[in-house]
């Protein structure tokens, strides 16, 4: 029977943070994207692009 890697519990660690970073930056980057639509007059995008951010 093959033995679990002793490191498995820090790369599964190191993993579920970098995928929170990941997913912090794609909110960041829908954001600003929804503040520019904003600003440039286009409510209804950016109106769609957050209902779609905050429902993923």
């Amino acid at each position: 029977m093959p033995q679990a890697n002793p490191q498995l519990p820090q790369f599964v660690s190191a993993h579920q943070a970098a995928q929170q970073a990941l997913k912090q930056q794609l909110r960041r980057q829908a954001l600003q994207r929804v503040r520019q639509l904003t600003n440039e007059g286009r409510h209804i995008e950016a109106n769609a692009l957050w209902q779609e951010e905050i429902s993923a």
